[in-house]
């Protein structure tokens, strides 16, 4: 009887764990097969996930590192263009500096031989006058006549010293002559060649000095003509001291 509990104990213990091992062996198995099936394609879309989000932290730190380059690069960039456009000042100053040297040098020489030429001897001081002379072949003796004639002398006399300050002035005399209308008008000036003796300048001037002087006063009412000649002198004297 014993032996027939005994018997029946030790099946019923050998079914237990035959059922046990194969509920492990099924558990490992579901296990193992959710870890493979299930498992990775989670794992797998968390990484790709996670990828997915680093890498454009990664290009961003790219383009940041990539702008920092840039920026340094144009930095040294913009130094160099500044250290090129004053090393362009500074040659351009010292080619004006040597220019203006040059021009030193060139003028010094000139007035080195300008001092080595002779001197002229010239007067440091000298006096200019002008006048207008009565001339002596003068016809007409009526006093009317001979204060009209002062009036025109005068008048041609103050013109001509405007030129006195002239470098051609020089000592001379221009003999003219000229015909005057009733109401002040000139006509038929010319130059007596054979009674003057002076250069052109002064032959100019004098012609100039009687233009520019018309027209002149009317005749007083004592001189009933309808125009008069007059003959007149203009003397340029130069004295020194």
């Amino acid at each position: 009887m014993s032996f027939i509990t005994t018997k029946i104990f030790s099946l019923d213990e050998d079914r237990v764990i035959y059922w046990a091992l194969v509920g492990s062996c099924v558990l490992h198995a579901s296990f193992l097969g959710f870890a493979y099936f299930v498992i990775p394609p989670v794992v797998k879309a968390k990484i790709k996930t996670m990828e997915i989000q680093y890498q454009p932290k990664q290009k961003a730190n790219v383009e940041k590192r990539q702008s920092r380059i840039e920026s340094v690069s144009d930095l040294k960039e913009s130094r160099k263009n500044i250290h090129a456009s004053e090393t362009v000042k500074l040659i351009e100053k010292q080619l004006a500096g040597a220019a203006f040297l040059k021009d030193t040098i060139v003028r010094a020489q000139r007035v080195d031989v300008q001092d080595k030429q002779p001197l002229k001897m010239t007067n440091l001081v000298e006096k200019r006058s002008i006048s207008v002379p009565v001339v002596a072949s003068q016809k007409i003796t009526n006093p009317k006549y001979v204060g009209y004639n002062d009036r025109i002398r005068d008048k041609i006399r103050n013109r001509a010293y405007f030129y006195i300050d002239d470098p051609k002035f020089q000592a001379g005399e221009v003999y003219l002559t000229f015909v005057v209308t009733a109401d002040g008008n000139l006509k038929d000036l010319q130059i007596i060649n054979d009674r003057s003796r002076a250069n052109d300048y002064l032959r100019s001037v004098g012609l100039r000095s009687v233009k520019e002087s018309s027209p002149f006063p009317p005749f007083p009412p004592d001189l009933q003509y309808p125009e008069l000649s007059f003959n007149v002198v203009i003397s340029f004297e130069v004295s020194g001291d």
